[in-house]
């Protein structure tokens, strides 16, 4: 529900402070999930990498990096098979050019 409502509400907003304080939010949400030997289910999953694979082609350089290190920590919490998947499913058919290209960057992280 939590990542729904984030997304719906990421998309009707442009305010980059309302961003930040958002993917800060999913930044401590993961690392209390992982904490907790937590895994994603695929409905979790199948709404939050389409959100941080889209929100990866930002312009803005600090959200940007904020999306990449939840890219990675996603890792911790939901099968990494699964996450390389959803990677290539949703990043790299993105219209948006950069988004294509910070996926391409954190697969490259993933297989190495």
């Amino acid at each position: 529900m939590i990542f729904k409502w984030t997304a719906v509400r990421l998309a009707d907003s442009g305010n980059t402070k309302f961003g930040v304080s958002i993917f800060d939010f999913f930044a401590a949400l993961f690392q209390h999930l992982e904490s907790q030997q937590y895994q994603l289910t695929d409905s979790e999953a199948f709404i939050l990498f389409p959100l941080l694979c889209e929100k990866a082609g930002l312009n803005n350089n600090i959200l940007k990096e904020k999306v990449k290190k939840l890219i990675k920590m996603s890792y911790g919490i939901y099968a990494k098979q699964a996450a390389y998947n959803l990677i290539v499913t949703h990043g790299l058919t993105s219209k948006n050019l950069v988004a294509q290209a910070e996926c391409l960057d954190e697969l490259a992280y993933f297989i190495s």
